[in-house]
């Protein structure tokens, strides 16, 4: 079976829409989401509505749960001084503007999705199991090994980082698609990828959208125009944009 991964998009309709136009040309048989529909972007809505079109599965992201249940915070951990305003200003933008319907969809997001595929039990998390922003990158081996332990899955579909990766830890492998709505590497483009559950081969793709419909949108709300220039550059804080 080829799956179509991804995660993060983050209010961003116009990245969705071109992800999932390329996997549909990649002609994957079932896309699943590993979390964080909204926040950053300027089109929460829109983003809920096409997955509830298409019927792609989802697990909740931190941003998901904070907007669902009107939570202070979406993350344990504050950003730097600069950027933890951007990041306040984009999670209360939202929790705005949700309807009261996607709100609903948010709070029904399971932390947790199984399914057996090709004879193999594949999880989707957004992060850890026991913290929505919990940091799982391949140099953390211990945490990797430590979550296959508890999950016994052959196939960990993960979020969360925005960070691209594939990395076997014992009889697991770990899958990060990457965002598809707010890169953090410096390149804009969004990030998917493709799993063949039988080989178990990923491809991790980039692919490119047009960004000024998106930077359209934040300019035009409420939200700090700095948000639009994190996504723009694609940088993880404020600080790191030389403009």
């Amino acid at each position: 079976m080829r799956l179509g991964l991804i995660a993060d998009i983050h209010g961003n309709i116009e990245a969705l829409d071109a992800v999932l136009q390329h996997l549909e040309q990649h002609a994957v048989d079932m896309i699943l989401c590993a979390g964080d529909l909204v926040a950053y972007g300027a089109t929460p809505n829109q983003v809920i509505r096409k997955l509830k079109d298409q019927g792609i599965p989802s697990v909740a992201g931190n941003y998901d749960d904070a907007v669902a249940w009107d939570k202070a915070k979406a993350s344990r951990k504050a950003s730097s001084a600069r950027n933890e305003p951007l990041k306040q200003a984009a999670l209360d933008w939202t929790k705005k503007v949700i309807r009261p319907a996607n709100k609903q969809f948010l709070k029904q997001l399971p932390w947790q999705l199984s399914y057996q595929l090709d004879g193999k039990r594949l999880v989707v998390l957004h992060a850890g199991l026991d913290y929505l922003d919990e940091w799982l990158v391949p140099e953390d081996d211990a945490l990797l090994q430590r979550t296959a332990t508890r999950l016994a899955a052959d196939i960990v579909v993960l979020g969360h980082t925005h960070r691209a990766f594939s990395q076997q830890v014992g009889d697991t492998l770990f899958i990060n698609p990457g965002a598809v709505g707010r890169s953090l590497d410096g390149d804009p483009r969004a990030s998917c990828a493709v799993l063949d559950t039988n080989t178990l081969i990923s491809q991790h793709q980039r692919v490119s959208y047009d960004l000024a419909p998106t930077l359209n949108a934040i300019y035009k709300s409420s939200m700090p125009r700095e948000i639009g220039v994190l996504i723009k550059h694609a940088a993880r804080r404020i600080e790191e944009v030389h403009t």
